[in-house]
This record gives C-alpha cells, sequence and structure tokens, in this order.
C-alpha cells in the first residue's frame, strides 16, 4: 500500500494512500460488520480512518481498544458548528474536540473543523490548545477554499499558531459539478471541479484528502451497464471521454475501473492526494484494497489531457 506524509511543521504523519471512510457503519446493528472491515483493512496495509463528529466515532473508539498498535494508525475527524460570532463558533468547536476524544478513547492525528474560519485568530488559538495538550497532533481544513485556507495560515505563520497541512474537498476521475454536489451533500460542500480549485492544488504541498473519490461508482456503473447516482448530472462529454479512457486502460492492464479510478486519485503527477473511500462490505473493500501500489503512468494522464505532452 502507498503511504503518504502529513507534514505537521515539527513531525510528520506516516499514513496510507487509501484512507477508509465510517459513515456507511454508523448504526449499532452494524458494529460487527464494521470492526471486520477494519481489522482487514489494516491486515491489507490500510493505516487511516476518516470520520465526522458523531457518525462513526464510538464504533472505532471500541475497535481501538482493541488494536494493538494504535500508534501506526491515523485517526482523522472533523467538527464544529458554524455560529454567528467568535465565542459561539470557539465553544462549538470546543465541545465537538472533546466529544470526539471522548468516544474515540484516544488522541486524533489530523482534525479538520468546518467552521470558525470567519474568526482565524480564535479558531487557530483554540486548535492550539489540543495540539499543545497532544490531545491533537495536526489541523486542517473541511470543505473550504484554497484562498480561505491560506488566509488562515497567514495568521498561522504570523502567529507561530499550528498550520492547516491538510484540505478535505470532493475530488474523482469523475469532473463533479455544483449540481451533482449539491444533489450529493447539499450546500457548503466543495469539489476540485465544481468550484475552479483544481489548478491551486497542482503542485502545492497541501494533503488533499479527496472524499467521494470513486464518485459512487460512477465509471464502474456505466461499464456494468447499470444506472449510477445522479447520472443526470454527471452524464456529459468530458466523463463520456473519462469512461472511455477507464474502459481501455482497464482491459489494457488487467485492473477494475474502481481500481483505475482510485489510482487516478493516488497516482496524479501534480496533486499530493489520498483517497476517501467508503465501503458497504468486506468484498468492496477487497477491491480497492487492491490498488495496493499500483500507479497509472505518466501516459494516462497525458491522454486525460491534465499534464503536457512529452515530446
Amino acid at each position: 500500500m502507498r503511504h503518504i506524509y502529513i507534514d505537521a511543521s515539527d513531525h510528520f504523519i506516516d499514513t496510507s494512500g487509501v484512507i477508509l471512510g465510517t459513515a456507511n457503519f454508523e448504526s449499532a446493528d452494524r458494529e460487527e460488520l464494521a470492526h471486520k472491515v477494519y481489522d482487514r483493512y489494516v491486515e491489507r496495509g490500510g493505516l487511516a480512518f476518516d470520520l465526522r463528529r458523531g457518525v462513526g466515532e464510538e464504533i472505532l473508539g471500541r475497535w481501538l481498544k482493541g488494536w494493538r498498535g494504535r500508534d501506526r494508525l491515523t485517526v482523522i475527524t472533523k467538527g464544529g458548528r458554524c455560529g454567528v460570532d467568535m465565542a459561539t463558533c470557539r465553544e462549538s468547536l470546543k465541545d465537538d474536540i472533546e466529544a470526539s476524544l471522548t468516544a474515540l478513547g484516544t488522541h486524533i492525528d489530523l482534525y479538520m473543523p468546518g467552521c470558525g474560519f470567519d474568526y482565524p485568530d480564535a479558531l487557530l488559538e483554540t486548535l492550539d490548545e489540543y495540539v499543545r495538550s497532544g490531545d491533537i497532533r495536526a489541523v486542517g481544513a473541511a470543505n473550504r477554499t484554497l484562498d480561505t485556507i491560506d488566509e488562515v495560515n497567514r495568521v498561522a505563520f504570523e502567529r507561530g499558531l499550528p498550520p492547516m497541512v491538510a484540505s478535505s474537498v470532493q475530488w474523482s476521475l469523475a469532473v463533479v459539478d455544483r449540481d451533482a454536489l449539491r444533489e450529493a451533500f447539499g450546500e457548503g460542500c466543495i469539489g476540485l471541479n465544481a468550484d475552479g480549485e483544481y489548478s491551486g492544488y497542482r503542485h502545492r504541498d497541501t494533503l488533499l484528502l479527496a472524499y467521494s473519490a470513486l464518485a459512487w461508482g460512477y465509471f464502474c456503473k456505466r461499464i456494468w451497464g447499470e444506472t449510477p447516482r445522479f447520472a443526470d448530472a454527471l452524464d456529459g462529454e468530458e466523463n463520456e471521454h473519462r469512461l472511455a479512457l477507464v474502459r481501455r486502460w482497464s482491459e489494457k492492464t488487467g485492473r477494475s475501473p474502481a481500481e483505475i479510478s482510485l489510482a487516478y486519485v493516488l497516482s496524479h503527477p501534480e496533486i499530493n492526494a489520498a483517497a476517501v473511500v467508503a465501503v458497504e462490505s468486506l468484498k468492496q473493500l477487497e477491491e480497492l484494497m487492491r490498488v495496493g501500489d499500483y500507479l497509472l503512468p505518466y501516459e494516462f494522464f497525458e491522454e486525460l489531457g491534465e499534464v503536457a505532452v512529452r515530446v
């Protein structure tokens, strides 16, 4: 499994390129399956779990209690509810961090708030308290534009506070526009293509955590003759071109459409990214983990038109 390193200023956090989202295992009736999936994910080389406050934290926390080698794993979670003023934002953020720490029963390796960016000093001061105590190892941002992250980091560097070293936004081989993103997640989510952020991430150190990295299985379902979710929003000339490319490279390499789609995020020569995936079963997990260390060659990205053609 390919490894990714999160640069947390004074140390590096070693994690895996494929990050397991836990949203499909948030209910108690799925806890037994969740634990089996988590066991197998780590056995196959996975190292990181992506959560958000109140979604899967308690179940992962109970699994972690029985797992030796916690220090090898990376726990990523998000929280904070936007308020009308600085004090409310700070209070909600602290409440969510404390609740996450209690639910998980361990420290948080990467915390990614979704609010407080209108008050960068208060946001960073609050996060700094937990970084200094060791409860949080590094911080990032969830669903925020690069301009917002850059402004917060300007304050961080001026004041010697922990900078935001990672960003969680939607990105996949399928081009996802604003309509599809809104239909899937509602307002407030950021996508590389939907929000014109793609060029800003090229040749940038900030780690991109790409959620919905398979675009709800769009290419897989199209190739299997099934109707994908959000097909009305995703169908179009650009994704038809990409579909043909996935089909051709799948046949050429013997890799599944899911592996090709996932390898796109993990292999991109100009964007530093990890892929956040969610699975419903052990079977799905096994297919996605087969991507392992496989990287698409530069030729793939030339055909896609996302890099300069080498002479």
